[in-house]
């Protein structure tokens, strides 16, 4: 998941938080793929973590099948628009199921 607040306090490398492109953000940040279930206290405590601080720690973990399957649309191991394109497109087939 791309971070929506980057904050500096959460990490002092700030060469993990990536940039986000304005063609990120306009085509992928609040799209469905990009987005999961969440309850508001997991949320809160994750805060702004990176996409790979997140899946290590917390969705390969978590008891939401959804997060659990993040790393099957990896792209060379990240977090990209072509994943959440693929997400989109699982998410879309299940809902029409």
């Amino acid at each position: 998941m791309a971070i929506q607040n980057p904050r500096a306090d959460v990490t002092s490398d700030m060469s993990i938080i990536p940039d986000i492109t304005e063609e990120f953000q306009e085509k992928y940040l609040h799209c469905i793929g990009n987005l999961t279930l969440e309850s508001l206290s997991d949320n809160s405590s994750k805060r702004n973590i990176d996409f790979n601080g997140k899946n290590a720690c917390y969705f390969i973990k978590s008891s939401f099948k959804c997060q659990n399957q993040f790393g099957e649309f990896l792209d060379n191991g990240e977090w990209t628009g072509s994943s959440i394109n693929l997400r989109t497109e699982k998410l879309i087939g299940f809902a029409l199921e």
